[in-house]
């Protein structure tokens, strides 16, 4: 098969040019030619079509070889140019090679044409690929200097000895110094003084190969401003040797500062500045584990306003607005020791005293908080006055648990308001907790010891193929008296005692050993547990899970372990390390119930999670609510941007899964798939779909 060739020829004799085509087509070539003798013709020629190359007689009575060679280095076209004459002397072949000529060759010898084509052809591909790559190049850089100088993030590059190399326009208007003023600057100038040893470690550490991700620190502007940065630093290297680090930031000034506005609303009441109870909630956890650690006593008290509401209907809510405001500082000065104060809502406040002696010392701390609330308070020209409630619980002495001291001095408190207002200490004898409460807990510690609990088991499958890609065990229990016991009514107490602990165990125990059971089977797939903020806060959990895993020979991965929103945000720091802990053995971490908490987006992208699932209450309600079919489909991009999977428990309707399948939802999980079952159930359910 003949190869096409588009070839100019730059000749004025037809027999000349038959020649040349003759021998063209002779070595295979299939030739689209046009012949020219003028500039004129040549000209057009190079206009309106594209060639493979330029054959030139070099002398013909008005133009010639020189002429056009000059013709088509002025149009800028790279073509192979090949001087094919009846007779040229060896200097002007010379001449026209240094010319720009590509090869010479006589009319009376065409042998010596087709390769001479075939080789400056080659050539001429090869330098089309050289400018190509030369242009992407120049594009490539210009683009990088672009992206550089118009980049939102800050970016800089530092030598081995802490000068900048250079910053791009983006740090300059951050941080207010010009290019010259940077030239003089290290990097240690522009950190704030007490972070400077640790980044002078992460600085070392990263010059001698390592890199730095999501490094936060604080930046001192020209003006003296700290500046909040996040980013990544990774060192460039030049023949095995740190040539530079190399630093991309946020400034994430504002936004800091808008999330420590937010944990600041979270953890504070609007009107009065205080505490609210979920910070109690944290202070009381915190003061209890130190009095333990520290064997002292502790205590709290619950107090509530009397005769408040009598204000508010006299004299309208902004009255009251105005008591709460002024009784708060009073509060604070109240004792003479150091203590928490908090709003828990409404007219009700919570003080923590961290360090008493006696139970006296505490009632004299209550007397003094009493004086100073049934001062005269001024509202608005109007003197009036109001007496308290005080509920009074001790640690160790009536409780070791935080939430059930806020439960005895709740019970403490309403036992003062009978009498008639003043302070009251709990008294077990005079607890009226629920007796069927109190029976279930006694029951439940007998469930656990002889194992009267079960585990039913609902699947979960994978919206992308509708395979099986795990299960969720839940707890039941069958009560001897009271029957059937939800989980959420047993659990909670479980929670608030001593319970817990051993419960997780249990379930984890028995989780495992169904998994051994299916495993031999040959059904093998992953089951997931729930495990609670109280487990968190025990630094042994993740040894008991490794000595299970161990026990039942189960490889970590099958093993998923749940926990709720409101578990980590109980002590993130402690929840953190013991997830971290868990997430080392290998064993998968999901959030339960997401969506329903206050998990901070910076919190969740350093925790270890694997999964996130969609909280059952917007499932429910997404086919009905606009709004909750937007925070799913939130929820869902989020974990797919955080790198998690997304999965939707309480699917009870074809129409709710079609609708999380156009989301793209992971996995879903609910009464459509299959109601929780018992194990040999469950079993069976497995094998109906292999």
């Amino acid at each position: 098969m003949s190869t096409p060739l588009h070839v100019l020829i730059i000749e004025d004799s037809e027999d000349d040019t038959l020649l040349i085509l003759r021998e063209l087509r002779r070595c295979g070539y299939d030739p689209v030619f046009e012949r020219v003798d003028t500039a004129a013709a040549m000209k057009a020629a190079l206009q309106t079509q594209i060639w493979d190359i330029v054959l030139a007689d070099y002398s013909m009575p008005d133009f010639g070889a020189p002429a056009a060679l000059t013709l088509l280095k002025e149009s800028g076209i790279d073509l192979p140019f090949i001087i094919v004459s009846g007779s040229i002397g060896e200097e002007i072949a010379v001449a026209m090679m240094k010319a720009g000529a590509h090869d010479y060759l006589m009319k009376d010898n065409l042998t010596r044409l087709a390769p001479a084509i075939e080789r400056e052809l080659i050539e001429a591909g090869e330098r089309r690929k050289r400018r190509q790559a030369e242009a992407m190049l120049r594009e490539s850089e210009e683009r990088y200097r672009n992206l550089f100088e118009s980049a939102h993030d800050m970016i800089q590059s530092v030598a081995p000895d802490g000068h900048f190399q250079f910053v791009n326009r983006a740090w300059l208007e951050t941080m207010g110094y010009t290019l010259d003023e940077v030239k003089s600057l290290t990097v240690f100038d522009i950190i704030l003084p007490e972070l400077l040893d640790h980044c002078t470690t992460l600085f070392r550490k990263v010059m001698s190969g390592g890199h730095c991700d999501n490094l936060e620190t604080t930046f001192i502007a020209k003006n003296g401003q700290y500046v909040e940065v996040e980013g990544d630093v990774s060192c460039r290297f030049v023949g095995g040797l740190p040539v530079a680090t190399q630093g991309v930031f946020r400034n994430i000034t504002q936004r800091k500062a808008h999330t420590a506005a937010l944990e600041y609303q979270a953890t504070h009441d609007s009107l009065t500045g205080l505490p609210n109870r979920f910070q109690l909630s944290k202070d009381l956890d915190k003061v209890v584990e130190e009095t333990r650690l520290s064997g002292k006593r502790m205590a709290f008290m619950l107090i509530d306003l009397d005769r408040f509401k009598e204000i508010n209907d006299a004299l309208g809510h902004q009255a009251g607005d105005i008591l709460l405001k002024q009784i708060a500082p009073r509060l604070c000065t109240a004792v003479d020791v150091p203590a928490n104060v908090a709003r828990l809502g409404g007219d009700e406040f919570g003080l923590v005293l961290p360090h008493i002696n006696s139970e006296e010392d505490a009632l004299h701390a209550a007397e003094k908080v009493l004086a100073v609330i049934c001062q005269p308070f001024d509202l608005e020209g109007l003197k009036v006055q109001i007496g308290a409630s005080i509920g009074i619980a001790l640690y160790p002495d009536h409780s070791d648990d935080p939430h059930s001291m806020m439960r005895c001095a709740d019970i403490a408190m309403y036992l003062a308001k009978k009498n008639g207002g003043g302070y009251a200490v709990y008294n077990p004898t005079l607890d009226i907790y629920s007796p069927r409460r109190l029976s279930l807990i006694t029951s439940l510690r007998i469930a656990i010891l002889e194992n009267q609990l079960v585990l039913h088991y609902q699947p979960k499958i994978s919206l992308k193929d509708h395979d099986v890609i795990g299960m969720e065990a839940l707890i039941r229990w069958q009560h001897p008296q009271h029957g059937l016991v939800a989980p959420n009514e047993f659990i909670p107490l479980a929670e608030v005692s001593d319970l817990i602990m051993p419960l997780t165990q249990w379930v984890i125990d028995n989780v495992l050993r169904q998994m051994r059971e299916w495993h031999d089977m040959g059904i093998k797939a992953n089951v997931a547990a729930n495990i609670s903020a109280r487990n968190l806060q025990d630094s042994g959990l993740p040894d008991k899970i490794a000595v299970l895993l161990e026990k039942y020979q189960i490889a970590p991965h099958y093993l998923e372990l749940e926990i709720t929103e409101s578990a980590i945000i109980v002590d993130p720091l402690r929840a953190t390390e013991t997830l971290r802990r868990i997430h080392q053995l290998g064993v998968i971490l999901s959030i339960d119930d997401f969506g329903t908490g206050y998990t901070s987006l910076s919190h969740l992208r350093k925790l270890p999670i694997a999964t996130l699932k969609i909280d059952l209450s917007f499932i429910s309600n997404m086919l009905k609510s606009k709004d909750d079919a937007a925070l799913v489909q939130s929820i869902i991009h989020l974990g797919h941007n955080l790198g998690m999977g997304v999965i939707a428990e309480g699917v009870e309707d074809q129409d709710t899964l079609s609708m999380l399948g156009a989301l793209e939802c992971d996995v879903v999980q609910g009464n459509l798939i299959s109601p929780p079952m018992v194990a040999t159930e469950m079993t069976q359910w497995l094998r109906g779909r292999c």
